[in-house]
């Protein structure tokens, strides 16, 4: 188990790309949180990726940092893009309901496929 999650920003041409590595919970949604509120705020970001593919853990706080931004950015008329081929994590997105588009959230199993989605 991986206590910390490193957040790596990559800003690109239309998008903020996020790479997460590490643990999304309880200890480390804040940190997540604050980061996504700060891109969010900021006028001009079209497109926020959360690239999940190194997330090793994901629990209810992690989720609901990742519902906070969906629903932020749904009132801007965007969407949150995840970036997600784990099957385990894809199940619990699912079974959440985060993984519908109603909540202002997206998944892809690619990067490619996240940056060159449209809403």
């Amino acid at each position: 188990m991986n206590l910390n999650l490193n957040i790596q920003m990559l800003e690109k041409k239309d998008a903020t790309v996020m790479h997460l590595k590490g643990d999304l919970d309880n200890f480390n949604a804040t940190k997540l949180r604050n980061s996504l509120k700060e891109l969010i705020d900021k006028k001009g970001t079209r497109k926020i990726i959360l690239n999940m593919e190194q997330i090793s853990f994901l629990d209810s706080v992690g989720l609901g940092a990742i519902a906070l931004s969906g629903k932020a950015l749904k009132e801007q008329n965007e969407c949150l893009r995840l970036v997600c081929n784990n099957p385990q994590l894809l199940k619990l997105l699912d079974s959440s309901g985060l993984a519908h588009q109603k909540h202002g959230i997206k998944v892809f199993s690619t990067l490619v496929e996240a940056e060159s989605s449209s809403n």
